[in-house]
């Protein structure tokens, strides 16, 4: 993979309840963003689409990552669900080396790894395919597991550091997916209308 990389490696809490898009084929192989600085990609984000889940699939769905000082990152995503609450989802993430391919580890503290079937999950790449680090981010992840027979589970997301992008820009990112084969028209728009304050 030519570029710097960013690779968050996400446990198995977030995708074994994000059901994403299953497929017989391989991964695509895809360009991260380059020259990437972690430091200004801190903050928050706003989802403006995403290619469907079973997990996150309310609305005003945000996500904030926050340096700490021990040189963990910590990740918060919100979602507001349909009887009007909010739903939080926490975890932390750690760079192996800042900066340079920017690869970063997840930990969620529960005991899904002493479960053998749920081991492969451990770690699965999340990738910044682009990002201008002020205004929007386009994020794709993808990972071969052996519970569905070896299925390529895929997952895409367009941020905004506003609850709205404008079209130009979407239709740019969307240009990126598929220039990797990654289905742009199967993204679905993640509501960002009449969100709490402060999120």
């Amino acid at each position: 993979m030519q570029g710097l990389l960013l690779t968050l490696a996400i446990s198995a809490i977030c995708f074994t309840r994000a059901s994403g898009k299953l497929s017989k084929t391989p991964c695509t192989e895809v360009e991260s963003q380059q020259n990437f600085t972690l430091s200004e990609y801190m903050g928050v984000w706003h989802e403006i689409e995403r290619l469907p889940t079973h997990f996150v699939s309310g609305e005003c769905v945000t996500e904030k990552y926050s340096l700490q000082t021990n040189g963990w990152i910590k990740l918060t995503t919100m979602e507001r669900l349909e009887n009007g609450s909010l739903q939080y989802y926490q975890g932390e993430l750690a760079p192996t080396r800042l900066n340079v391919t920017a690869t970063l580890q997840y930990r969620s503290g529960l005991p899904f790894i002493s479960i053998p079937e749920m081991a492969e999950f451990s770690f699965v790449p999340y990738i910044i395919l682009s990002t201008d680090y002020t205004s929007y981010s386009l994020v794709y992840s993808c990972f071969q597991q052996r519970m569905f027979s070896w299925s390529r589970v895929e997952y895409a997301w367009i941020l905004s550091r506003e609850r709205h992008l404008p079209e130009d820009v979407i239709n740019h990112l969307h240009e990126i997916l598929e220039k990797y084969k990654i289905q742009a028209d199967e993204m679905v728009k993640s509501p960002q209308e009449n969100c709490p304050k402060n999120t």
